[in-house]
């Protein structure tokens, strides 16, 4: 399957190296993304290249799955519809 990109991917990595060696400062195209340039810069700085991106965001969305299990569980109380929940 491989790894795919889009064009906006570059300019994240690009950002994300630039804050990495010049420290946060304003850039106006790409504010309204710092969330997830931050997200890109955190996940490079343990694991170097795509591959950090990409575990740190199985592992992010299997947090995810965890918490709506959970939700789940709390809103209807029963095991199997949480499951349910999750599957879908």
């Amino acid at each position: 399957m491989g790894i795919m990109t889009d064009d906006d991917t570059w300019g994240y990595l690009e950002y994300a190296n630039e804050i990495r060696e010049n420290g946060v400062f304003f850039k106006p195209h790409w504010f309204w993304y710092i969330g997830y340039v931050l997200f890109v810069l955190a996940a490079q700085s343990v694991i170097p290249g795509l591959d950090g991106i990409i575990l740190f965001q199985y592992v992010l969305s299997y947090c995810a799955l965890v918490a709506v299990y959970f939700a789940s569980i709390n809103l209807y109380g029963k095991s199997k519809t949480a499951f349910l929940t999750c599957l879908w």
